[in-house]
Formats: structure tokens, sequence, C-alpha cells
């Protein structure tokens, strides 16, 4: 029951009146039918991503972090586990190695591409689902309203929403067909002091060959720079002024949009 629609919906909206079954009426359209088949191209994307890496050592040694009952691949591990008095010291000696462990080698590669053409598709059909909703002339308890109409969290949006939102799926697109790279942070970014200013064009990461090219997945290496130096060349980079001004246009709440948007 707490994963249900309207359970949901309640975390975004206080004003549901959650166990009422008539607290949230929402009149699905045309327009919500490719929204709802972005969010699943975004969900099947996320598993591709998950399953093409075998994470069986972070689980086998650090499984014990989120999970009360595991079958490890070595049965003699089950001495690692968690019992309800124990120190916490044992907990921070495992969210170290679990740090340590994120460290998963590539076991099938056809599943970053499929991911990557799900994440296309994602875009593609965003585009679809507001080609609809801006066609359409109704006001009809609107899941995602079009600025004429009053959508169901009464949340206004405007053209100006939906102009930006459609630079942010060209901007997207852009990065996953490597036509645009991300920034290589090893060259742009500071940990203490002012960072760089980021050029139009330089060294950056080409993230459709991340995708296309997968090797192993070290995320300490990744956030070293090392990690991705394979997909690291130069070109034209994405730049962080295009979504400073997302940010403006959203009212600081971007994000929250995005999640509602899709």
């Amino acid at each position: 029951e707490g994963e249900s629609f309207l359970q949901v919906a309640g975390i975004a909206d206080r004003r549901i009146a959650v166990g009422s079954t008539d607290a949230y009426r929402v009149a699905f359209d045309a327009g919500d039918v490719p929204w709802l088949r972005g969010y699943c191209h975004f969900l099947a994307a996320f598993c591709d991503m998950v399953l093409a890496y075998d994470h069986q050592r972070l689980f086998d040694y650090c499984g014990q972090l989120v999970y009360t009952k595991i079958e490890r691949s070595d049965p003699a591990l089950a001495k690692l586990d968690i019992g309800p008095g124990e120190d916490w010291s044992a907990r921070l000696a495992d969210a170290i190695a679990a740090i340590h462990l994120m460290n998963f080698p590539c076991i099938e590669a056809d599943r970053m591409k499929s991911a990557h053409e799900h994440l296309l598709a994602m875009i593609r059909t965003s585009r679809e689902s507001w080609a609809l909703i801006l066609a359409e002339t109704d006001n009809d308890d609107e899941w995602l309203p079009n600025p004429a109409q009053t959508g169901r969290l009464q949340v206004p949006v405007t053209r100006e929403m939906i102009d930006s939102w459609h630079g942010v799926l060209a901007e997207m697109e852009a990065i996953l067909q490597g036509e645009k790279l991300v920034p290589f942070w090893r060259v742009y970014a500071r940990w203490i002091g002012p960072g760089v200013k980021i050029p139009a064009t330089g060294p950056g990461v080409n993230l459709k060959r991340f995708f296309l090219e997968p090797r192993e997945f070290d995320l300490v290496l990744i956030i070293q720079g090392s990690g991705v130096l394979p997909y690291v060349e130069e070109g034209p980079l994405s730049r962080p002024e295009t979504w400073d001004n997302l940010q403006r246009v959203f009212g600081g709440r971007f994000f929250g949009f995005a999640a509602w948007f899709n």
C-alpha cells in the first residue's frame, strides 16, 4: 500500500488526503501516454546499467549493510553478518569497504547499448508528450497542464518553462549522441578556490562512447579522473550556463520539475 500512486503523490503534494479514493482524481489523456512510456524507458535504462556490471563481491562482503538475510556466493562469509547489538564500528568498516569494492567488471556490454537506446527513447517520448499536451483545449484534472490549463498539482506551467524543457532535451540528446562533451572535471573543477571557467570547446567525456564502449566501472577512479580517460577527447562542451539558466526559469526547483516533466 505504501507504494501506491496515491501514497507517492502524497509525498509531493501534502494537500492530498491520502487514503480517500476520491482524494486525487486525474484525467489522464493522450499526452500522458508517451509521458509514462518515457518513465518506463528511464527505469529500463537504469536496470540495464545496473545489470551490465558484476556487483557480486560488493554484495558478498557488504550486503549486510542493507539486508538482514542474504545468500552469498561463499557461505563462509556469513561471519560478516551484523548482529542486532553489534557495535557501529563494524558498520563503519563495512561502509569503507563498500567504497573500495565499487569496482565492477562489465559482464554484459550489450546492456549499456540498450540503456543508451532507452535514454534516447525517453527524450523522444518527452517531445511527443509535450506536442500533444500543447494541443489540448480542455481543462479536466490535468496531470501535466499546458499554460492555458490548471494542473491537478495546482503548479502553474508557463510557456517559458516548456521551451526551456525542450532546451534540456536538446542538451541531453547532444550529450548522449557525443555531439557535446561533459567537461572533464579533472581540468576544470577545483576543491579549493574558484573553479576554472569552462570554454566552448576543450577536453571532455564522450558519454556516447561510455555507453557503447563500456569498461569496468571503478567509482573511485572515475572521481579521480583516470577511470574516464579512455572517453576523454577534445570537442564542444556542455556548459554550466545552460543549466544555470534552467534553475532561473524553474525558480530553483528544476530537479523537482524534471522528475514531474520527465
